[in-house]
């Protein structure tokens, strides 16, 4: 799944995916895809902290770069307000459950 997203966002929205991993990488010490899948709350911190709590914005531009290419893979865009809901109350894990099961059942590897 990392590596399909790798290859769509770059598409999508050029250099967003590589502005980010800056911000990722220096906080956190990882890139923004392996934060996307393992961590979605912290990455909705970074996008959060680079539109200065603006949460409106950072909403849009996290749906709008992360969880839409996500949904749209996982095969189910109608999830997007779910998965923004689980990154900003901080449910990883109950994202990582979710993320396991749809992707089983798609037969997409992470």
């Amino acid at each position: 799944m990392k590596k399909q997203l790798a290859e769509y966002l770059p598409r999508r929205s050029s250099g967003i995916l590589e502005f980010f991993n800056v911000y990722c990488t220096q906080i956190y010490k990882t890139d923004c895809l392996t934060l996307l899948l393992t961590s979605l709350s912290k990455l909705y911190h970074i996008v959060l902290m680079h539109y200065k709590n603006d949460v409106v914005s950072a909403d849009y531009v996290f749906t709008l770069v992360f969880l839409s290419p996500l949904a749209l893979l996982l095969g189910k865009e109608e999830i997007t307000e779910e998965l923004l809901c689980l990154a900003k109350t901080g449910k990883d894990k109950d994202f990582a459950q979710m993320l396991t099961t749809l992707s089983s059942k798609l037969g997409v590897t992470s």
